[in-house]
């Protein structure tokens, strides 16, 4: 650990536990600068709402568990008016075309790109690519969600004219092979630094200029896309 290096909080009246996780991060040697959101609250080892720039290094706590959990938002260019007349159609298009709860999976798996890209380049990712595959477009558990709703356009936007449409937000992310990538290169970052003590070996960091951080990175990039791909 070093000198603890300033960090900005945007907002007042934070957690003071987050503050703290927030304390703790900025003292660890390869921390360059930190910042705290107005939403702040206690994470894992980094708060939720909390960035933090490191040199030469990734966290995999940090990243977080759920790799590119993310949210998206597309929208029909079908009116809103027709959404009561259809109501039961959508409803049957969320059940057949997505599945909640842990460890759910497709019997059919969907086909996109992603499973074509190369998951053999380390044997942690090379074990979950089926797993992926048939998980691929499913939501999961928690907080993630499915739900159409009504989108206002006061102008003409995004190649539609001003309007109500219909709209559908989900929110998940990579799933059981994220999970899994992230428990075991934050296992082997804590490895790694022996020196870290509880609460801080959470924060335990890879080197981006050795195979193992290099490994990660490039894992964690491939759980961005399959994350983005289950949005599709």
């Amino acid at each position: 650990m070093t000198k603890k290096v300033k960090f900005t909080i945007w907002g007042k009246d934070l957690d003071p536990a987050a503050v703290s996780q927030m304390e703790d991060a900025v003292s660890l040697s390869v921390s360059v600068k930190g910042a705290l959101m107005p939403d702040a609250h206690l994470g894992y080892g980094l708060p939720i709402g909390g960035v933090l720039a490191v040199k030469d290094a990734v966290i995999p706590y940090a990243v977080g568990v759920d790799i590119a959990c993310r949210m998206k938002l597309s929208v029909l260019p079908i009116p809103f008016t027709g959404y009561e007349d259809h109501k039961q159609l959508l409803r049957q298009a969320l059940e057949t075309q997505t599945n909640f709860g842990v460890g759910e999976e497709f019997s059919r798996p969907r086909q996109h790109r992603v499973m074509d890209e190369d998951w053999s380049f380390c044997p942690v990712v090379k074990s979950l690519k089926d797993k992926a595959h048939k998980q691929l477009g499913t939501s999961g558990s928690g907080n993630h969600f499915a739900e159409f709703g009504k989108l206002s356009l006061a102008r003409d936007d995004i190649g539609l004219k001003a309007g109500e449409y219909l709209a559908l937000l989900t929110h998940s992310g990579s799933r059981g092979a994220g999970a899994r990538i992230a428990s075991h290169y934050s296992k082997l970052a804590k490895r790694l630094h022996p020196e870290l003590g509880k609460p801080l070996n959470n924060l335990a960091w890879l080197d981006m200029k050795k195979e193992e951080g290099i490994e990660y990175f490039k894992a964690m990039e491939l759980m961005g896309r399959y994350a983005s791909a289950s949005h599709e």
